[in-house]
């Protein structure tokens, strides 16, 4: 075989592989969008009744932050990872792409931890405490994003066209530190929430261990999905970056608005929800009775 044979297949082999890596980041990317849309259908009815139509405040403002935001900005992300682009257009995009993501990962841990604080009493010790610690996870998070900002260039150089795709090979582990980040601050505020039960040795009726319910599930969720995706930063598992990182990016945000409407519910029941439960109440109250009326006496 000849050099320049060896040089055509060498092309080949770069070429496929590239080709390959861009479809794999490309794919989750594009099916994540689905999900948002589809939880944004379901829960438009919850949404209207009690988000829309409640007084405003900081938790609807976030809210809203994390419902709407994936669900605008995520259309600008996939126009610029998915389809091809010249190289100068990457470069602006790949800046954007990564000061767009801080909001997405920031946010769903500010509900976390911000109801994890409304549910030990709101002590001002602990609010402290706890916005420490997410001031530390923000500021890791901007330190991981907005530094380094150069697109990767391979697949320019082989196709002369590709996706916008941030270069993280000299840097990837910085974002495996902020998964990392996110994994403690839930685990700080499932902490906090664990020893202030254990401390009061109450659950605070049923708006207290739905919330517990919800809290935990969305940690052991997050936790699993926050391991996987640090191991895969973190160590040698390469060409599976995406799949995990937009899962951690996006499905939080739908979480948090689930993890909100479903306290709200509790607080703020429907003409339906009201009418089950005194039915209910009705039901227990009334002492069982046999099927047959006794007999009549006479005597």
């Amino acid at each position: 075989m000849s050099i320049k044979d060896c040089l055509k297949v060498a092309h080949y082999h770069d070429a496929s592989k590239t080709a390959w890596r861009i479809q794999l980041t490309r794919y989750p990317i594009a099916a994540i969008y689905a999900i948002v849309v589809w939880d944004f259908i379901e829960l438009l009815e919850p949404e209207y009744r009690l988000i829309y139509k409640s007084r405003w405040n900081i938790l609807k403002v976030v809210y809203l932050i994390c419902r709407y935001y994936p669900l605008l900005i995520w259309p600008i992300e996939i126009w610029s990872m998915v389809f091809d682009h010249n190289l100068k257009t990457c470069e602006v995009m790949v800046v954007f792409q990564q000061f767009s993501f801080i909001p997405l990962h920031f946010f769903p841990q500010y509900v976390l931890t911000m109801r994890a604080w409304a549910f030990t009493g709101r002590k001002n010790y602990l609010f402290w405490l706890l916005s420490i610690c997410l001031t530390g996870l923000l500021g890791i998070q901007i330190w991981a994003y907005t530094t380094s900002l150069q697109p990767r260039q391979d697949g320019f150089y082989l196709f002369e066209r590709s996706g916008c795709f941030r270069d993280r090979r000299r840097n990837r582990k910085r974002f495996g530190y902020v998964v990392l980040g996110s994994l403690a601050m839930d685990s700080i505020a499932a902490a906090v929430i664990i020893l202030h039960c254990i401390r009061t040795r109450s659950t605070h009726g049923k708006l207290g261990k739905l919330f517990l319910r919800q809290g935990f599930g969305f940690f052991s969720l997050m936790g699993f999905l926050n391991s996987a995706t640090a191991a895969i930063y973190l160590g040698e598992l390469r060409g599976f970056d995406a799949i995990g990182f937009v899962n951690v990016l996006i499905l939080p945000n739908l979480l948090a608005c689930r993890f909100i409407l479903q306290l709200r519910q509790r607080v703020y029941p429907t003409e339906i929800d009201q009418l089950i439960l005194i039915s209910r109440h009705v039901r227990n109250a009334i002492p069982a009775t046999s099927n047959h009326d006794p007999e009549p006496s006479f005597s």
